[in-house]
């Protein structure tokens, strides 16, 4: 697989740990030049670090328009383009809806839908006049069914759905590519946090992971699959949603 991607600039947002830091790091095993991107600045640099030199840390806020330019722009001024996004970072509390305040679903509305509205519109710019790239949105099985103490999240998320679609359909006659992965209970630092916070928390209450496989998905899974995506083996996908949960939605 060494070289599948060779010449690819990919700019990864919420790639300090989990599925981000997974995704940075096969997208370099597999020939590109990748941009890790978080908020976590301290958290992108080890990333960063541990991945190689193909890797290049970049504090992003993703709620913030002026960030997204700016690092599209080091792609182009630096690496001469931008040809693969893959948008990760998201927020996520648990919570009843009657206990959601305002506050907490404009912020779950502005990292998880605007942030990847944001970072969809600035990449495009620049792979528009190339006419060529690739955008890959990390939603999750939590936007695509309704499920108890967890609203805001699945609010952003089905409606990021959309957004992909959208943008798919807008973009495909320029050589865009746009698709939704839509992991299940996948074994990140966060959830891991979860579990050792309350000791008595078992595989089956956590969300989704009552998965017929039986399992936490893992990091490198999801990134297995945005990277097949962002190869040419997938040049004919657009607009698809790719569902990656142990199962789960078939229960």
């Amino acid at each position: 697989m060494r070289g599948q991607l060779e010449g690819t600039v990919a700019l990864v947002s919420g790639a300090a740990s989990g599925i981000g830091a997974a995704t940075a790091q096969l997208l370099v095993a597999r020939g590109a030049r990748v941009i890790v991107a978080d908020i976590d600045e301290a958290g992108a640099v080890s990333t960063a670090k541990h991945i190689g030199e193909s890797a290049e840390a970049w504090r992003l806020d993703v709620r913030s328009s002026r960030e997204w330019d700016e690092v599209v722009a080091h792609c182009v001024d630096s690496y001469g383009s931008l040809d693969l996004l893959v948008n990760s970072a998201a927020c996520l509390r648990d919570a009843p809806l009657l206990e959601v305040s305002e506050a907490e679903l404009r912020n779950h509305l502005d990292v998880n839908l605007i942030g990847c509205f944001l970072g969809l519109r600035a990449a495009a710019s620049a792979m528009l006049r190339k006419r060529h790239g690739t955008i890959i949105n990390i939603a999750s099985v939590s936007g695509a069914i309704a499920h108890r103490n967890r609203g805001a999240y699945a609010i952003s998320k089905w409606a990021a759905r959309g957004l992909v679609k959208t943008a798919a359909l807008e973009w495909a006659e320029a050589g865009i590519r746009v698709c939704s992965v839509l992991p299940g209970a996948i074994d990140t630092p966060m959830a891991r946090r979860a579990r050792e916070m309350d000791p008595t928390v078992s595989l089956k209450d956590v969300p989704f992971s009552s998965a017929p496989l039986g399992r936490f998905g893992q990091p490198e899974e999801v990134a297995g699959l945005i990277a097949y995506l962002a190869s040419s083996e997938a040049g004919y996908i657009t607009g698809a949603e790719f569902v990656i949960d142990g199962g789960f939605l078939l229960t």
